[in-house]
């Protein structure tokens, strides 16, 4: 038997990642598309675990359904872990985010994180449950690779690959996200 699991992001490479990684799962995967919904949450918290659950909350109570959510960033040690729960807002454009924050690195420790929470949560028992997903690496000042999105082309792993230089598959197996989602995983 089939349920139902609404996933509350707009974002259509987290939606193909979520997708990749659930898709031999029970559950039938609703985007906000597919509902037709032009909502907008405002990510008000803190933290990332506010942010998600924030989310997950507001999609599954309006549409009384096990609702996943995530909220991701990066984390750079030397400047006090920004972005963190503004790394969606740290530029008008990716571009222009990456550039300030090569900018801002300048003559300072590189090493940085990306960190997954994700909530999944139900209406009728009003209960989250939370995933975490870490990845640890460096900021680069040259973007390289033709995969991926945000600060990817930047984020340099130890193998000395940046995430956009992996494939989605490759990407999944060892992200933040993908360690988040195969806890979850196997919790469904």
């Amino acid at each position: 038997m089939s349920m139902e699991l609404l996933l509350t992001t707009k974002n259509a490479h987290k939606i193909k990642e979520i997708k990749d990684c659930l898709k031999d799962t029970p559950y039938t995967l609703i985007t906000l598309d597919d509902l037709n919904d032009q909502d907008e949450v405002i990510e008000s918290g803190e933290t990332f675990k506010e942010n998600a659950y924030l989310k997950a909350k507001y999609y599954g109570d309006k549409y009384q359904m096990l609702a996943l959510s995530d909220d991701s960033g990066l984390e750079v040690y030397s400047l006090n872990n920004r972005p963190g729960v503004y790394s969606n807002r740290y530029g008008k454009t990716p571009k222009q985010a990456n550039e300030k924050l090569i900018k801002e690195l300048k003559d300072k420790d590189p090493k940085a994180r990306f960190i997954t929470i994700l909530c999944l949560y139900n209406p009728h028992t009003h209960k989250p449950t939370y995933y975490e997903g870490i990845l640890e690496g460096v900021i680069i000042n040259k973007p390289r690779g033709e995969y991926g999105f945000g600060y990817d082309p930047i984020f340099e792993l130890d193998n000395h690959k940046t995430l956009a230089q992996l494939t989605i598959e490759e990407k999944t197996v060892i992200s933040h996200r993908g360690k988040a989602l195969i806890k979850l995983r196997g919790d469904l």
